[in-house]
């Protein structure tokens, strides 16, 4: 399981990259994709405006 957030403009981009920081800052296993990165990785999503994401994992116990 898992989630994504995508940012589609060079300010959520700025800001995704910050709350990233954060993030894995806290521990959390998230890792920042760009737009070539979330293409390869996820083919079966359409990421045409997107310019950068994060994807998150993590275990239910």
């Amino acid at each position: 399981m898992g989630y994504m957030h995508l940012a589609c403009t060079v300010e959520d981009a700025d800001r995704l990259r910050e709350n990233w920081k954060l993030q894995i800052g806290k521990g959390a296993r998230v890792g920042v994709f760009t737009h070539d990165e979330l293409v390869a990785k996820f083919p079966f999503i359409n990421f045409d405006d997107v310019l950068l994401g994060t994807y998150g994992t993590f275990k239910l116990r």
